[in-house]
């Protein structure tokens, strides 16, 4: 069956409210890991993760950093409009829209968007001691977002640093709370640097440096990625089937240094573990960038993953030559990275290509990173479910962690 005919209600299971971890545990890697490998289930705790991972093991980070998306204006009749910075606006970056000093345009979610109906708003800040204004203006409509103007007087602020000032942290909205002070520090990985995501790759959150310091006694190294988390990621799927859903598509860098690491991996035949969905989902991307190129269907220097590219596109090419390929690519044009968007869709059908197993939270019912996990683990993502309401794991962004093996492996 192609994964478009799949019914998005065979991937309902009850979630009780009691078993959503509102906030996260004192220490990261105190929380519970759920091992899974050839059928079976056993139960560690994550800092046992060195253990259940083979020597040699080389793990696959995304190191996006979450920033102050959420920005809340007050119209002049009193009224609250709240701006969610999703993406920067076409052709602008992450990092060039962050160091703008005077204006920037961002895709945008607007919350009581029927209250604004023109005009720009504002808001007044201090910064060096004196008064300043932020302005937002409506530049367009889009299918399911807007186009947002901000300018404000202060040369000397970026962006970034105005986001900080006026904006708040943007925690799950399934916790139903608002953002504390501690989520500045425990809604972040303590390896995150790149920033730009609206939404932590919470299989991180267990990461502690003791962690890696075991780790490295086993000779299990590190690579990092980024992708930047959007707010797509807690997209629900309402169409009946997958066909009708659209995957949101997210900005992504791979460096030359963690692509000559996966060669040398996958040159010896040792473990890839992704970090998280976020990780597998740009891991994947990477070798259908490969592919695309090979087909001369893709421009190196900007990766375009679409929702359906990998079932359009099968093949038997070894990940081993796409990544030597890009690996060759780059070095005779001088790339030091390549970048662009994935809205890879991957879901029971997909079969994985460099990836052999994950380190993951657990999901909502009826959500693609659900769908995720079915593709690694088959129907036994009911068992695995089932086992860890039983144990009574905690789910979501600040629940326990999981280390799936990926059944075709």
């Amino acid at each position: 069956m192609h994964p478009k005919e799949l019914q998005i209600e065979s991937y309902h299971y009850h979630l009780p409210e009691k078993s959503i971890a509102v906030y996260p545990l004192e220490n990261r890697d105190e929380s519970k890991l759920l091992f899974f490998k050839n059928g079976k289930v056993n139960h560690l705790s994550f800092k046992e993760l060195s253990a259940a991972l083979p020597n040699n093991s080389l793990l696959i980070l995304n190191d996006t950093k979450v920033f102050h998306a959420r920005l809340f204006f007050k119209k002049e009749t009193g009224g609250m409009i709240e701006i969610f910075c999703l993406n920067p606006h076409f052709p602008s970056s992450h990092a060039e829209i962050f160091e703008s000093n005077t204006e920037c345009v961002w895709q945008c979610y607007v919350g009581n968007a029927k209250k604004w109906k023109q005009g720009p708003l504002s808001i007044n800040f201090e910064f060096e001691g004196k008064q300043h204004t932020c302005l937002a203006e409506l530049e367009e409509k889009l299918e399911d977002s807007y186009l947002v103007k901000f300018s404000w007087d202060a040369p000397n602020l970026s962006f970034l640093q105005l986001t900080e000032i006026l904006g708040k942290l943007p925690i799950p909205p399934y916790l139903n709370r608002a953002s504390e002070a501690s989520d500045e520090h425990r809604y972040q990985s303590v390896f995150a640097d790149k920033i730009g995501s609206v939404a932590a790759p919470t299989a991180s959150l267990h990461f502690t440096p003791s962690v890696f310091e075991n780790l490295a006694k086993k000779e299990i190294e590190s690579c990092k990625l980024t992708l930047h988390v959007g707010a797509g990621t807690f997209k629900p799927v309402t169409s009946k089937t997958i066909d009708g859903h659209q995957m949101h598509h997210e900005s992504i860098e791979v460096s030359f240094e963690t692509l000559k690491k996966i060669e040398q991996q996958l040159m010896k035949g040792l473990p890839v573990v992704c970090v998280g969905t976020t990780a597998m989902r740009s891991l994947e991307s990477i070798y259908w960038h490969g592919y695309l190129l090979q087909q001369k269907n893709a421009d190196l220097k900007h990766i375009q993953i679409k929702q359906w590219t990998a079932y359009e596109a099968p093949t038997a090419t070894p990940a081993l030559e796409m990544v030597q390929l890009l690996l060759k690519e780059m070095q005779s044009q001088g790339l030091k990275s390549i970048k662009g968007t994935t809205g890879i869709l991957i879901a029971p059908g997909y079969q994985f290509r460099i990836a052999n197993a994950l380190v993951t939270n657990f999901h909502q019912p009826q959500s693609t990173l659900l769908l995720l996990i079915a593709a690694i683990t088959g129907d036994n993502w009911r068992y695995i479910y089932q086992e860890a309401l039983n144990k009574q794991y905690r789910f979501l962004s600040y629940g326990d962690s999981s280390l799936l093996w990926i059944d075709q492996c």
